[in-house]
């Protein structure tokens, strides 16, 4: 991937449709936030990193703070990512990994999230520990959905365990938005994004989804050929021509059924693992997509 600088933000319309609460850009408007982004919040302001990656954090440590991260973020360019966009950013997750775990650099870092609650911690994270130093460093209350960013202006699109809460019609309007503002010739990553509907580990999840409808955090299921129909409508293969979907992870048996762990699962989890066992459109816990 070429790097490119871009100029995702112009300060004009940025203070016209939003305002500077100490380093973090809240929307203007007074509109009245949507279910799922009043769970959110509120989800933010009860445990902000359970709320993450359901995982506490009693240190709040880097370490504790990047966990559940994958090795796909290995693969990006080491030259630099020019300007990166995060979306459902939460409270920086990937900036901390990508800049002090990975060592990567960039032009401008845009984190987007509808909680400035985390967004708060995000901007008190990077003071704390320095991610992207050298970068200009934007975190902005919005939407994945409607992102107020110029077409064409992103090198980088990031995103990781935020599209798997958002509804299937949001989704596809995020990442036709991601492609819209990602130039051509840019790179994404969507990490751990897409939970398997017929994963048998998952058959947990499936279960209290259905015991808890209507729930704005609720996590959705896909199959692999809704992920592949999902990427391939919203134009980023055009913006980026190779692209590939892959697990995140595998197994065949859930970890635990309720508060019954199930130690005997793991030999069977890593025979899938080792792809010894299985499809990856059985054995995927949760899809990545990505073209890097």
């Amino acid at each position: 991937m070429s790097r490119k600088p871009a100029s995702p933000l112009e300060l004009d319309s940025l203070e016209r449709d939003f305002r500077d609460e100490d380093g973090v850009w809240v929307a203007r408007s007074e509109r009245a936030d949507s279910a799922y982004e009043a769970a959110w919040e509120e989800a933010a302001a009860t445990d902000h990193v359970t709320a993450a990656i359901a995982r506490s954090a009693e240190h709040e440590s880097l370490a504790e703070l990047t966990a559940k991260t994958t090795a796909i973020w290995d693969r990006l360019p080491e030259e630099g990512l020019g300007t990166i966009l995060d979306l459902g950013c939460g409270y920086g997750r990937l900036a901390l990994h990508l800049s002090l775990n990975r060592g990567f650099a960039c032009d401008a870092y845009v984190g987007v999230d509808v909680s400035p609650t985390m967004l708060r911690h995000a901007l008190a994270y990077r003071n704390r520990f320095g991610a992207f130093p050298d970068a200009r460093f934007v975190l902005l209350q919005a939407s994945a959905h409607e992102l107020p960013l110029a077409d064409d202006s992103i090198d980088v699109v990031i995103s990781s365990a935020v599209f798997l809460h958002m509804g299937k019609r949001f989704v596809e309007v995020a990442l036709r938005e991601a492609a819209r503002v990602l130039r051509s010739g840019g790179s994404f990553v969507f990490e751990t994004s897409f939970p398997n509907r017929w994963c048998p580990a998952n058959a947990p999840v499936a279960l209290r989804r259905l015991s808890r409808r209507g729930d704005p955090l609720d996590v959705e299921l896909y199959s692999l050929r809704e992920v592949r129909n999902a990427v391939r409508d919203s134009a980023l293969p055009r913006k980026v021509g190779r692209w590939s979907i892959e697990p995140a992870e595998r197994a065949i048996l859930p970890k635990r059924v309720g508060p019954v762990v199930m130690g005997w699962a793991r030999r069977w989890n890593d025979a899938a693992q080792r792809r010894a066992l299985g499809p990856d459109a059985l054995t995927a816990v949760s899809f990545s997509a990505s073209s890097v």
